[in-house]
C-alpha cells in the first residue's frame, strides 16, 4: 500500500518549536490536575512513542532557550494550556514549562 504524496509531504514538514511544544503540552496537561497526573500522561506517551516524545522535548527546550515578546509565554501557558498560575508572568510561565520539561526528561531517562 502506498502513502499518498500529500500525506508524505505533510509528515515530513517541520513545525515551529512553539507549535510542537503547544501540541505536546496540551496533550499531557489538559486534563491533569497536578504534576502527578502530568507525569502519568507523559509516562504513557513515552511507553508507546519515545522517539516522538524526545522530539517534543527538544521543541520545549528550544522554546525555553528562545527570546519571546513580552507576555507571549504568559499567554501560552494561560490561554493555550489553560493554566492559571499564582504569578502570571513570563518568568513564572517559563518555570512552569521547565518543570514539565523536567518531568518529560525524567520519564525518558527512566524508560531507557
Amino acid at each position: 500500500m502506498s502513502i499518498p504524496d500529500h500525506f508524505r509531504a505533510r509528515a515530513s514538514e517541520s513545525r515551529p518549536p512553539l507549535e510542537e511544544a503547544r501540541s505536546f503540552l496540551v496533550a499531557v496537561t489538559e486534563d491533569a490536575v497536578g504534576p502527578d497526573e502530568i507525569r502519568a500522561q507523559v509516562r504513557a506517551l513515552v511507553a508507546s512513542h519515545p522517539a516522538s516524545v524526545r522530539r517534543k522535548l527538544m521543541a520545549i527546550e528550544t522554546v525555553l532557550g528562545q527570546e519571546h515578546p513580552e507576555g507571549e509565554l504568559t499567554r501560552f501557558v494561560g490561554w493555550d494550556l489553560n493554566r492559571a498560575l499564582d504569578d502570571p508572568t513570563d518568568a513564572a510561565s517559563a518555570q512552569w514549562i521547565a518543570d514539565v520539561a523536567d518531568i518529560v526528561r525524567e520519564e525518558l531517562e527512566s524508560a531507557d
